[in-house]
């Protein structure tokens, strides 16, 4: 069991309490992601027009926004009357009944072990986890739990088996284009070329290619010049 709770921003107080309602419940699927990707989960709420989310039309530009960062989600709505939920904010006043916390826990990565296995199966990153460990690389390179890091993130080849599933996993979150994608993965690893390497991934990305469009003015007919009737006309 887990606990989220933010206060609503203040550019988001004037809208409508449908589109309240909608942040409110993407935001709460994005801060739980590393549970909920790649598995089918339910979505309750006391907001009785959500339940329609995955089948309505939507008709302002934010609600295409937000309804967008949850593409790639497997998940069904479903509506609960706020009289019958009465424990929703149970956590939120337990100061008022003296509760404590009995536990701590956190998400876990796989990733950081395959990347370990990774280092060990292969001669090149091991000869360069080597001089690293010896010195005969710059300041920038370093080695922490076996990890090798440059300058503070996680190096990852460009020819490694697990970028598909690391720009995956970072591309995957909103399907939001190259620039936050790239922001994204620069906060944790370290890929040589890896403007490139990502533009590759979200051009292929079938979902972004499914589901988004241009936003420019549809190409009207060509119209051809008039012929001049004499020099200079």
């Amino acid at each position: 069991m887990a606990f989220f709770s933010k206060l609503i921003a203040p550019r988001h107080t004037r809208l409508a309490a449908y589109e309240r309602e909608l942040i409110g419940l993407v935001q709460a699927v994005r801060h739980w992601r590393p549970y909920l990707w790649g598995r089918r989960f339910i979505m309750r709420t006391d907001h009785r027009s959500l339940r329609f989310l995955l089948d309505q039309c939507l008709t302002t530009i934010p609600q295409h926004q937000w309804a967008s960062k949850l593409l790639g989600f497997d998940f069904v709505v479903e509506y609960k009357p706020g009289t019958l939920n009465v424990v929703a904010d149970a956590l939120s006043r337990r100061g008022e009944h003296g509760g404590e916390l009995a536990a701590l826990s956190g998400p876990t990565f796989a990733v950081f072990n395959q990347v370990r296995q990774e280092i060990n199966g292969d001669y090149a990153l091991s000869a360069l986890h080597d001089a690293i460990r010896g010195g005969a690389k710059p300041v920038q390179w370093s080695v922490v739990d076996s990890l090798i890091l440059f300058k503070g993130r996680i190096y990852i080849s460009a020819s490694s088996s697990l970028l598909p599933s690391i720009l995956d996993a970072v591309h995957g979150v909103g399907h939001e284009g190259v620039h936050k994608t790239l922001h994204r993965l620069r906060a944790d690893f370290h890929v040589p070329n890896d403007r490139v390497v990502v533009q590759d991934f979200v051009r292929a990305c079938t979902t972004c290619q499914r589901n988004k469009s241009e936003h420019l003015q549809p190409e009207g007919l060509l119209q051809p010049l008039d012929v001049p009737s004499s020099v200079w006309s």
